[in-house]
């Protein structure tokens, strides 16, 4: 009835163009991922979102009957600062904190795809201006769900970044088990703990550039080489909501030290690219880039000296959707890209075991 009235306000007063939040809850039993708004979502499995899908079917009978252009925003699960004490993020942190068991559904195997709300803002403000259209391709004989020919538009605004619950959990139980346990053993100076959270950056666009090259479209390769550099700036983005705000104070005050990140593998495996490309595009405040000897060189005959980490983190986003959007799981290649790089570190050391034995047998 609230959404209805809204409507019906808008339809009144001839609003140029109404934007309203839904949720990614409205594809319900759906497993097909990437979630699309070409996806059919008749199959809702809980109430909240089934009365988020029913808000956007009586937009599109407004856009319908009255031309009145709608556009509906799918948030996924949107956290950061003033966020809600009943979301997950607050809950969790604080029953940690508090010694006390958390609540897990599904054995802790779904997964959420959190989405900082500065995205949602930049996403809602974004769309403001570009009124939805219809569109000539629905066809009536198989419509598609995200088409219509009234002014009639939909998008999904997340990150693309699921993250496994019980993953979520064990960072987080990790992070604060770790502080604790260090004040509890009577450090109350934590400035000589120390950590750096390590990224395969030039691994990661050959990766990519990879999968790019098997789709083969223009816009696929495209994106070529951009992928390694846009993750990494948008992952400096959370690095610089994690470490800050009252929670973050409170252990600086204590000395603790950032969780900088590492920039791995920053040499250009491509011969396209620039030489420096991984060294330009990631220079900003408590980042480390372990650069091989010729990357250095590089730098230092022709290299950019700014403040780029951070420059346009928007466009790193945009991406990385792009990237998305073109079927291309980032958590998958994740995932290979850290299989491969441990199985390479485990032979590393087993090969250096077997030198260092050898050579002490030699002695002997």
């Amino acid at each position: 009835v609230g959404f209805l009235n809204v409507l019906e306000v808008a339809r009144k007063l001839q609003v140029k163009h109404l934007v309203y939040a839904s949720s990614s809850s409205v594809y319900g039993a759906n497993e097909t991922t990437p979630f699309s708004v070409h996806d059919n979502v008749d199959h809702p499995i809980s109430f909240y979102a089934a009365t988020k899908k029913s808000n956007e079917l009586m937009a599109h009978s407004y856009s319908h009957l009255y031309d009145l252009p709608t556009t509906g925003l799918r948030f996924f699960t949107v956290y950061g600062p003033w966020g809600r004490p009943d979301m997950s993020p607050f809950i969790f942190a604080s029953r940690i904190l508090a010694g006390e068991p958390i609540d897990v559904f599904n054995y802790g195997e779904h997964v959420r795809d959190f989405t900082f709300i500065d995205d949602i803002v930049e996403g809602v403000v974004r769309t403001l201006d570009r009124p939805a259209t219809g569109s000539e391709a629905l066809h009536g004989k198989d419509p598609d769900p995200g088409t219509s020919r009234a002014p009639y538009r939909l998008y999904n605004i997340g990150s693309n970044a699921p993250v496994e619950l019980l993953r979520y959990i064990e960072v987080m139980e990790s992070y604060v088990a770790g502080l604790e346990d260090a004040v509890a053993s009577g450090q109350e100076d934590l400035s000589d703990i120390a950590s750096v959270a390590s990224f395969f950056i030039s691994r990661t666009d050959t990766e990519v550039d990879r999968r790019l090259e098997e789709i083969g479209t223009d816009q696929a390769l495209d994106l070529r080489g951009k992928t390694a550099v846009a993750q990494a700036q948008v992952a400096y983005q959370h690095f610089i909501t994690t470490f800050s705000g009252p929670r973050w104070d409170a252990l600086a005050a204590k000395g603790a030290q950032v969780q900088r990140p590492l920039w791995a593998s920053t040499s250009t495996k491509n011969p396209r690219y620039s030489e420096t490309l991984y060294v330009d595009e990631l220079i900003g405040p408590n980042t480390v880039n372990t650069m091989p000897d010729n990357t250095i060189e590089a730098f230092i005959n022709h290299g950019s000296v700014s403040r780029t980490i951070d420059a346009n983190p928007s466009s790193a986003q945009s991406v990385l959707e792009s990237v998305a959007d073109l079927g291309i799981d980032l958590e998958n290649v994740a995932q290979v890209l850290e299989e491969e790089g441990v199985a390479s570190f485990v032979k590393s050391f087993d090969e250096l075991i077997t030198s260092l034995t050898a050579k002490a047998d030699s002695l002997m």
